[in-house]
């Protein structure tokens, strides 16, 4: 398995502008070929051009890195701290987390268990 674990980004939230600093994690396994690191940080940043909801970002990730790499499995999770909550109305810390799992990663227990493994306590 290859994993990317918490590479920083910051987005905007569609629905107020406000900022949300994420941290992503995207891990895959290997099919016919493997690319450079950097390209799994720029799967991320791609979809950051404008504002868009956290969750179309966890699937939008997934849907590259599937698409690109043809992978045995592929798993993105995002841990979002929203501005929108954070300084508005309820004011709460929590972090709100995404993930979109394919293939093995989702199918395959102890595949699964390894990513959750290696992201470790969130």
């Amino acid at each position: 398995m290859v994993l990317l674990r918490n590479h920083e980004v910051y987005g905007l939230c569609p629905h107020h502008l406000q900022v949300v600093r994420m941290r992503v994690y995207i891990g895959y396994i290997p099919q016919d070929r493997a690319v450079g690191l950097s390209k799994l940080a720029r799967a991320v940043e791609e979809h950051l051009s404008m504002p868009v909801l956290q969750e179309d970002l966890t699937d939008n990730v997934a849907n590259s890195i599937e698409e690109r790499l043809k992978p045995v499995g592929c798993a993105v999770v995002i841990v979002g701290k929203h501005g929108c909550m954070r300084h508005r109305g309820i004011r709460s810390k929590g972090d709100v987390i995404t993930s979109s799992l394919r293939g093995a990663l989702f199918n395959v227990p102890a595949a699964r268990e390894e990513f959750m493994m290696m992201i470790g306590g969130l």
